[in-house]
């Protein structure tokens, strides 16, 4: 035995168990990463067994205190969708962040149960962790491709998972996206743009420098707004973050080539 053991394999779990949403939840953690622009180091990942739609959350630190917080926002902002009659499970590994008492009795409060993976089997957690390389992939394209610096990563890290939940997946019947299995409908994709292109910005009048100066400068696309109905950009002569809505998309030219070439003349 001592020499001779083996890993046992692991059995690929029956999805057709899950009949709701929320009746399995998996959750990991990811980082260290850079510093972000809003100040964020790590990423928390939650996603549904039944529908594979997926949430992210960032981080300061991985402290179940912060973990707590994400979790929270989760059930607030979905506890419309959430049985109150059937059992809501969240299935995790053994890292610390996860194993406090406070987190226990937060879980308790709101009657979730809780589930582990084995320790030293990742399998076990496959779910959650497999959501990182669809994730983590399509945020280095993003990044790559537009040339807009890694601080920005949480802004292309929901996009990425917004593409995610908007596009076909294998592990749904149909091949249909976990939106359609969420909601019950396509998703709108009419305002989807390339992440990280050109857009030009158009200035408020009280933000102008005289009545003949630019009405719009060229700013960064960093998604769609999820509270509003506008797009995130970053206007690099403002130095600000903010949602527009009167935006002109170049989603084929580079965003330095044009704030560069802008700004010189």
């Amino acid at each position: 035995k001592a020499g001779g053991m083996r890993r046992k394999p692991f059995r690929p779990r029956d999805r057709s168990q899950f009949t709701y949403f929320g009746q399995r939840l998996s959750s990991d953690l990811c980082g260290p990463f850079d510093k972000s622009v809003d100040g964020y180091k790590y990423m928390l990942n939650i996603v549904d067994a039944k529908t594979n739609h997926l949430y992210v959350y960032f981080l300061q630190s991985k402290s179940s205190e912060e973990v707590r917080a994400a979790f929270d926002q989760f059930l607030k902002e979905n506890k419309s969708d959430l049985p109150t009659d059937k059992p809501i499970t969240w299935h995790t590994d053994n890292g610390g962040e996860f194993m406090s008492h406070d987190l226990d009795a937060f879980c308790e409060e709101f009657a979730v149960k809780r589930s582990f993976s084995v320790p030293y089997a990742p399998p076990q957690n496959a779910h959650a962790e497999r959501m990182w390389g669809i994730l983590l992939r399509t945020m280095r394209i993003c990044l790559a491709e537009s040339g807009v610096h890694e601080s920005f990563w949480t802004y292309a890290a929901r996009h990425a998972c917004m593409l995610h939940n908007m596009m076909p997946s294998s592990r749904l019947q149909g091949r249909i996206t976990p939106y359609q299995a969420r909601y019950g409908m396509p998703p709108d994709v009419s305002k989807v743009r390339v992440w990280g292109c050109t857009v030009w910005y158009f200035l408020p009048e009280h933000e102008r420098d005289s009545k003949i100066s630019p009405r719009a400068v060229p700013a960064v696309h960093l998604g769609c707004d999820e509270k509003r109905n506008g797009h995130l950009v970053y206007i690099p002569y403002l130095n600000r973050i903010t949602t527009g809505y009167h935006l002109a998309f170049q989603e084929r030219k580079s965003p330095k080539d044009v704030v560069v070439a802008w700004a010189r003349g």
